[in-house]
């Protein structure tokens, strides 16, 4: 069934409304890039057309939030080499996202019937994170962007969750936008590993795209199990395989911890088994792959070997050095041990300590440093109960067999890969990271919004029947 979907909704690129939409697609990148030297308006003037006319010309499926907000995402970091002044191309396409979905909000009549108590105590950490930056006065573009993106964490669920509550968006809507999402972001870094030059601005980073492919798979994972589609099973694949190819050791890691645990059936003691000792198995075999394989085993244990797990020491690539200069930075700035130093301030602390590098490269010690043990703790609390509501979420859909068990699986596992990925990366600041993974937690917001929505119109139908 869902083969048969995405096939008919692909040829729709028969229509000569949506072949003039990818010309115009495709023109609007070296028209962009040839008025790159050119003064910001005539840049902007340029890209507004172009966008426009792209937009109306895609059918009216393809204009829905979610699609939009994904889009941008299947060239991970790819614009970052594009300057447009003191912004980068891909710090412009950020400041878009965050546009669409904040300015969605108001507009939203079933806002009120999503936020919760994680909103309000996201909100409040924006807030003070905003407060915090600017009254120490790093108002720099690095650290707007920072803002920007820890805000779509909060902003983009509640906006997805709304849209899905309105039945706006269907679960169909997002199966075919992470499909397409996959094979284009598969394509374009596969490209990039063969001697074929792509041009500089199509060039994703490996530990960066690693990341991406992780967020992808929590959806794309447990939508193979319940489909079983030949389509989700090449896109899974691929997305694997790529992730074994960007060495990304952490990414490769929670792949693996996803692909298994995405078949998790809690309703029978044989299939918690059959899972352990899939996931047994397939951790297993990692570890041997790694021993065995030359270039996994010197990007495991080869370096510093700086970082000990359980009495083993693997290589930290130089992070245990900088964890401790920045955490003794932290510890001794006084009261900012409460209140934080300003987003983006760990970032310019790592830029005059270290040569090569610029992020701390372990996003709780970003959080701790810019916005303090305040800021830090609302966070946690806050995305610590998206975690929760997860969880019961994905409880409650497979003791009433609502049929909708997989988006909330897909959620909890969204969050936990992000948790996890903060450990010895940046993903939090990643948007093409962040903003997947919040789709698909506002989805199953939504989707438990409409469900007990649902449920109090019957139980008021029967009361009212009985009495």
């Amino acid at each position: 069934m869902f083969f048969r979907n995405t096939v008919s909704a692909l040829n729709l690129a028969r229509s000569p409304r949506v072949v003039f939409g990818l010309l115009t697609i495709l023109a609007a990148i070296p028209s962009a890039l040839l008025t790159i030297r050119q003064p910001v308006w005539v840049l902007t003037g340029a890209g507004s057309v172009l966008a426009a006319a792209a937009f109306l010309s895609v059918p009216a499926r393809f204009r829905g939030r979610a699609f939009v907000l994904l889009a941008p995402c299947a060239f991970v970091a790819s614009f970052a080499s594009v300057n447009l002044g003191p912004l980068s191309l891909q710090g412009l396409i950020t400041l878009g996202i965050a546009m669409i979905a904040l300015f969605a909000l108001p507009a939203a009549k079933a806002t009120s019937s999503i936020l919760s108590a994680p909103d309000i105590l996201g909100y409040a950490f924006l807030i003070w994170a905003s407060l915090t930056t600017v009254v120490t006065g790093n108002l720099t573009v690095s650290a707007m962007q920072n803002l920007i993106v820890l805000s779509l964490w909060f902003l983009v669920p509640v906006a997805i969750a709304s849209d899905r509550f309105a039945q706006k968006l269907h679960r169909s809507d997002l199966d075919l936008a992470f499909v397409l999402l996959a094979y284009t972001s598969s394509l374009i870094f596969a490209v990039n590993q063969t001697p074929i030059a792509l041009p500089e601005f199509l060039s994703p980073g490996n530990r960066t795209f690693g990341f991406f492919a992780v967020a992808c798979l929590t959806w794309l994972a447990p939508l193979y199990w319940s489909e079983r589609s030949r389509t989700v099973l090449i896109a899974n694949l691929a997305l694997f395989l790529l992730i074994a190819v960007s060495l990304s050791r952490v990414a490769l890691v929670l792949a693996v911890g996803v692909l298994m645990l995405s078949r998790l059936r809690t309703r029978s003691i044989k299939s918690l088994t059959t899972t352990f000792a899939l996931t047994s198995v397939a951790f297993v075999v990692l570890a041997g792959a790694v021993v065995r394989i030359s270039v996994l085993k010197d990007r495991f244990f080869g370096g510093d070997r700086g970082f000990e797990l359980f009495g083993v020491r693997f290589d930290a690539a130089g992070r245990s050095d900088l964890w401790d200069r920045t955490w003794n930075s932290f510890a001794d700035s006084g009261p900012s041990i409460i209140v934080g130093m300003g987003a983006g301030a760990s970032q310019r602390f790592v830029q005059s300590e270290f040569a090569n590098i610029s992020h701390p490269h372990n996003d709780y010690l970003r959080l701790l440093y810019d916005f303090g043990a305040l800021g830090f703790g609302l966070w946690l609390i806050s995305t610590g109960m998206l975690l929760t509501n997860a969880f019961l979420s994905l409880r409650h859909a497979r003791s009433a067999d609502t049929g909708e068990e997989r988006v909330h699986l897909s959620a909890l596992l969204g969050i936990l890969s992000l948790l996890f990925g903060m450990l010895t990366d940046n993903v939090v600041i990643y948007v093409y990271v962040v903003v997947p993974i919040a789709v698909v937690v506002g989805y199953s917001r939504g989707q438990k919004a409409l469900e007990t929505a649902s449920a109090m119109r019957l139980a008021a139908r029967r009361a009212s029947r009985a009495s």
